[in-house]
């Protein structure tokens, strides 16, 4: 019996699918291990730039397109565990004494808080504990900040390209989960990964299974004033930035340097490998081609895990486990619906098979008028009657609700016309009757914003309209997001 019920809760409401999904300024990359799916798309420029979204509109367009690539054919609902550049995120090592471990939460907060490098009201972050390597009175901590115009940026692309967002994690953490699940590296030994992406070098120091620094240099500034990158510059940077980040480890972590150094690239392997073996000979290197690891890999393993076991760092203002237990609520309310809907379907079909045997039943007796019934014969026959108009009264009962079902279409008309050219509506939510219809949308400025509200309830056919303060999302462009909820009265318009 419960496989049954499991089965069927399956059936109704199917357990959220997570992909991973990479985006920077010159590619989208999304992966589904579980499906064994894929989805390349090589950005033109300007959409993304310095790892920052320009072009809203025109990347939610190619966003699309990937979408139905990856999507799966039955309808089911799909998120993604998004791994951002490393330009615009922070990472900060940090040590506790095991004394605060009773409210470790609040303590890590605190200081957090203290040390983040852009101002916490502006910024998401969050933490995980590195583990391995901590003193026994101490406890090493990984936080992470990022400011939260970026994230919203690309969480808002994403649904508009119509990706749910499981967790948002950057390119460094993301990479390191891959190379452990590859073991090109093991969990006791400290590297640094540097990478040979479109976008520029990307130095990721991995400290016994975690990322602890990354650094992003771009081409443009070895590239300078000319056309083309001179190799000799090339080197010259790598070089540079390499020994400054082995310094960087020897002088700030303890307990001995970097084991070895991983280059991933598919162009100049001679030259990197003749750098490394000439200026760091007394460390080992690999080189990898460049697509042996790649940060959608490292997303997709993570959305391989159980949701409510995720508590890996997620740079949004909702945590993995949160984003769970919101689309476990969602899940179970949609299995209740479905199973109504399913009642609701299957008495109707057996009231009309009850109907139709009902009906013959009836024709056969006025056939055999002639014949005396027996006084039980009466008796029977009206208890038949009585069901027969009992379940007329279900049938009918049935036949109101179907035709309760209102014609949404005038109202969305209507506050579609009432937005006008400052206003962009990117979602209804229509909640069930006498509940409050939410409307989410983009604002050329908050007054827009605030403008439509009013029209809003300037309408008769509409009460209770609300626009919160904290509905309004501030951009890096200058639009806001916004979210009003309203009654409908009537649907008179």
């Amino acid at each position: 019996m419960t496989n049954f019920i499991s089965k069927l809760t399956h059936k109704l409401a199917p357990p959220l699918l997570v992909v991973g999904l990479e985006l920077n300024d010159s590619a989208v990359r999304v992966l589904d291990l579980k499906r064994q799916k894929s989805a390349f798309y090589r950005l033109p420029p300007g959409l993304i730039e310095g790892g920052m979204i320009k072009d809203r509109v025109g990347l939610a367009g190619i966003l699309k397109q990937v979408y139905k690539q990856v999507a799966p054919r039955r309808r089911r609902p799909m998120s993604a565990i998004l791994s951002l550049p490393l330009n615009n995120v922070y990472l900060q090592a940090l040590s506790l004494p095991r004394v605060v471990e009773e409210n470790l939460a609040e303590a890590v907060d605190l200081n957090l808080k203290m040390i983040s490098p852009i101002a916490v009201e502006q910024a998401y972050y969050d933490w995980q504990e590195l583990g391995a390597k901590s003193a026994e009175n101490q406890i090493e901590l990984l936080g992470a900040f990022v400011s939260r115009g970026v994230v919203d940026d690309f969480v808002g692309v994403l649904e508009e390209g119509g990706f749910g967002t499981a967790a948002v994690e950057f390119k460094s953490l993301s990479f390191t989960r891959e190379l452990l699940a590859q073991k090109i590296i093991t969990p006791t030994e400290s590297y640094l990964v540097v990478e040979m992406a479109a976008e520029g070098l990307n130095f990721i120091l991995v400290d016994f299974s975690s990322p602890i620094f990354h650094y992003f240099y771009p081409w443009r500034l070895i590239q300078g004033e000319a056309r083309t990158i001179n190799i000799d510059d090339f080197k010259r940077v790598l070089e540079e930035e390499t020994r400054r980040i082995i310094n960087f480890y020897a002088t700030h972590r303890s307990g001995g340097g970097i084991s070895e150094l991983i280059f991933l690239s598919s162009v100049l392997g001679e030259e990197i490998t003749s750098l490394a073996s000439s200026k760091f000979g007394n460390l080992k290197s690999r080189l990898l081609e460049g697509e042996t690891v790649s940060a959608a890999s490292g997303a997709a393993r993570r959305g391989l895990l159980p949701r409510g076991a995720d508590f890996e760092i997620s740079l949004s203002n909702l945590s993995a486990r949160e984003v769970f237990e919101h689309s476990q609520l969602i899940n179970f309310l949609g299995v209740w619906r479905n199973l109504a809907l399913t009642l609701v379907g299957f008495l109707l079909i057996l009231f009309s098979a009850s109907d139709f045997f009902l009906r013959r039943t009836g024709a056969e007796v006025a056939r055999e008028q002639g014949l005396s019934l027996a006084e039980s014969d009466i008796v029977e026959l009206t208890e038949l009657k009585q069901k027969v108009e009992e379940f007329n009264r279900l049938v009918s009962f049935v036949g109101e609700i179907n035709s309760s079902e209102k014609d949404l279409g005038p109202l969305i008309e209507k506050v579609t016309d009432l937005a006008g050219s400052e206003i962009t509506i990117s979602r209804f939510t229509f909640p069930g009757a006498g509940r409050p219809i939410t409307v989410n949308g983009i604002a050329t400025s908050e007054n827009a914003a605030i403008d439509f509200k009013n029209q809003i309830a300037a309408q008769p056919q509409f009460s209770e309209v609300s626009l919160p303060l904290s509905a309004i999302t501030q951009t890096s462009e200058g639009q806001v997001f916004f979210t009003i909820s309203f009654k409908v009265n009537s649907l008179a318009f």
